[in-house]
């Protein structure tokens, strides 16, 4: 539904409601009005939450706020991939989503031009985009997650994803001059040997062998690095 406001561009707004094919039509028809009085553009929910967000669009521009970091760490280490659909999710309110927009402006901002981003392939055949400086996880059923770290000479590592001295993922850590710091505490591992080069960590990280072949990345678990 357009939404005016004077001396503004008027521009559309729309909603949608997914509910069951099953549902009798009265009850989608419900649900649908439902959602629309709550949570849709003109519903009492949204226009709250759209008041929230345009103060603290004000509020950031402050010089109290300017001067401090900002923390987004809640539901830090909660993300999950449900195996079905792209990218990750997280069943507790977190602020995972901000960490994925603030990590994919990274990479573009590292990376020399948008189309020379480099898709190299999983060893899945699924390919992804491996921005030096960043990682991803390697998920297999039953076994330790991995995270495969790319340092920022182009060098693909290994290393047990989850941070020995906490739960948080070291994939969401950054990576630089051979060593990933995790995201939550700023522990730091060496890339090569797992070996702790900063604390809170006292134990160091296990790693394992990563070779790279025609654009592909070739996990060995248990194989230490050569």
């Amino acid at each position: 539904m357009p939404a005016h406001r004077p001396s503004r561009l008027l521009a559309p707004h729309r909603a949608w409601t997914l509910v069951d094919r099953s549902w009798p039509d009265e009850i989608k028809e419900a649900q649908r009005l439902y959602n629309l009085r709550t949570f849709g553009p003109s519903g009492i929910f949204e226009q709250d939450d759209g008041e929230n967000w345009s103060e603290r669009q004000a509020i950031a521009h402050g010089f109290v706020t300017n001067r401090t970091p900002l923390n987004y760490q809640m539901g830090l280490g909660s993300e999950t991939d449900d195996g079905r659909h792209p990218g990750t999710t997280s069943e507790l309110y977190s602020d995972a989503a901000g960490r994925a927009f603030y990590r994919r402006w990274q990479q573009l901002m590292n990376t020399p031009a948008w189309h020379e981003e480099k898709n190299d392939q999983h060893p899945g055949g699924r390919p992804r985009r491996h921005p030096r400086g960043r990682g991803h996880r390697d998920r297999q059923d039953g076994l330790d997650d991995i995270a495969l770290l790319y340092d920022d000479d182009g060098t693909v590592w290994a290393l047990n994803d989850t941070c020995t001295h906490e739960t948080p993922s070291l994939a969401d850590g950054w990576v630089e001059k051979g060593h990933v710091e995790c995201p939550l505490h700023s522990s730091r591992f060496c890339l090569r040997t797992g070996a702790v080069q900063g604390l809170p960590a006292t134990r160091d990280a296990v790693t394992h062998r990563v070779e790279v072949r025609d654009g592909e990345i070739y996990l060995y678990r248990g194989e230490a690095p050569s």
